[in-house]
């Protein structure tokens, strides 16, 4: 028995035992609709899937070489650097736009802000204070009463540090606001968590592999799904090797130890270990490729894809998704999802191409959405665009349909005459796409055909590689 699929399959059966444990106790999920949620049910073809975006790569081999595993210089000078500390690490950074609590404005120490660089300052709160409310209640006790030191027309009563800072009064919420309050706090510290993860979770990895990182740390650093998969194979892991290393003990206390079988399983250990290191090995590969690959599209070598803030090819080429509802928007997408090759052999405009049509936009549709997970306004509102192509294309193709059948009812030089429309639309759609997809931004930029053609082969070999590996 191979070790890899062995160990494979252990990983697989304590997912499905995880997955078995939660469908016993989960409730069946309901479905609300409300005038400010994007929710599907279970019947809509936009259902949601839970798909972790970037997975987490196989991070233990259970081998003591591994540690001496060579890494690339850019990681191997972040992880030596002195920004890389336990506190740098696990500090939260506000998330632009969502910060619930300004620390900027909060001064090193508490002291009486008219006791600084004045001409009649104040001398009994210039002394630092332990806590913010000393300072508080004294600027609040001399806004009500002014004195020579705290004149009332003073402009430093309207700077941030005093206005917004020492005077601001904790508001009243009701109980319900107070439950969206803590709502919108989870989520804030949450997407505080996710930020930093994203930000270091390659040189932790990366250290974790060569032994300078511990598993606590990842523990502390992983969020969701990747600190899940990090626990599955820690259990793995350990499961395989005390199993493996119990087994081979208990050959050698045997009166007659079967020597061959022990050189067998210690083989089998040693295979595993390589296997995993391969595959490993393709993954990070993988991600360089993948780096080439997206650099081969661009307009120029200061404006290249990866570069831009657009999001997609189509965007970056100046094309915009259809969002009226006309037989253009039918074959825009028609052309979209359809391969180029069968481009000159297709009738969409036919019911059979049109339904095969419909059901390959909606297959694509659900693919784009697994994109958007979540509740963050970002992840609905991409939901809810989707879900408006989906509608238009729908209602174009809908459109489409009227015509061919009005079309009919006619004498045959009508229905010629709607076909000959229709073709020249479809032709038009297809010049869209090529020169969106194909032609625009598939330029090279500074890369050689050469490089394009290495480029290609390398993803061959990776993607062969990958297969073998995992034989």
């Amino acid at each position: 028995m191979c070790p890899v699929s062995s160990g494979l399959r252990s990983h697989a059966r304590l997912q499905s035992s995880r997955s078995s444990t939660h469908s016993d106790t989960s409730p069946p999920p309901t479905t609300t609709t409300t005038a400010t949620t994007c929710t599907t049910s279970s019947s809509s073809p936009l259902k949601r899937r839970r798909v972790n975006e970037a997975p987490l790569p196989q991070l233990f081999l259970d081998s003591d070489d591994e540690k001496d595993e060579e890494i690339d210089a850019e990681m191997l000078k972040i992880l030596e650097s002195e920004e890389f500390t336990e506190e740098n690490i696990f500090k939260l950074d506000p998330v632009p736009g969502r910060a619930i609590y300004n620390r900027v404005v909060r001064p090193p120490t508490f002291i009486c802000p008219f006791s600084v660089e004045r001409d009649n300052p104040c001398v009994n709160f210039a002394a630092p204070r332990k806590r913010k409310i000393q300072i508080a209640n004294h600027l609040r006790n001399v806004q009500d009463k002014p004195d020579e030191q705290h004149p009332a027309d003073d402009a430093l009563w309207n700077t941030p540090l005093v206005r917004d800072y020492y005077l601001v009064t904790r508001p009243t919420y009701t109980p319900e606001q107070r439950i969206q309050a803590s709502k919108e706090s989870n989520r804030n510290h949450y997407e505080r968590r996710k930020a930093r993860e994203h930000k270091w979770i390659e040189p932790l990895t990366h250290g974790f592999k060569v032994g300078k990182v511990q598993p606590d740390w990842m523990r502390r650093m992983l969020v969701g799904k990747n600190r899940i998969d990090f626990e599955i194979q820690a259990t793995v892991a350990e499961k395989m090797h005390q199993k493996l290393e119990a087994r081979i003990q208990n050959l050698r206390r045997e009166t007659n130890p079967n020597n061959e079988l022990i050189k067998d399983l210690e083989s089998k250990r040693i295979e595993l270990e390589q296997s995993q290191k391969t595959q490993q090995r393709f993954r990070e590969q993988a991600v360089n490729i993948s780096r080439q690959f997206a650099g081969l599209f661009g307009h120029s070598k200061d404006d290249t894809l990866l570069s831009s803030s657009h999001l997609d090819i189509l965007s970056y080429a100046g094309i915009l998704h259809p969002t009226d509802i006309s037989p253009e928007a039918f074959y825009f997408y028609a052309a979209y999802v359809t391969p180029q090759l069968d481009w000159i052999r297709m009738t969409p405009w036919k019911e059979d191409s049109m339904r095969d049509i419909k059901a390959t936009f909606t297959r694509q549709c659900r693919s784009w959405t697994q994109v958007f997970k979540g509740d963050s306004p970002a992840s609905m509102s991409g939901r809810k665009s989707i879900e408006d192509r989906l509608q238009v294309f729908n209602s174009s193709c809908d459109l489409v349909g009227v015509g061919r059948e009005e079309g009919g009812m006619y004498n045959d030089i009508e229905a010629e005459a709607w076909e000959k429309s229709q073709g020249e639309l479809w032709k038009a759609a297809q010049d869209t796409v090529l020169k969106a997809v194909f032609q625009d931004s598939f330029t090279g930029v500074d890369n050689s055909p050469a490089a394009l053609v290495t480029t290609v082969q390398n993803v061959c070999k990776l993607v062969r590689g990958v297969d073998l590996a995992e034989q």
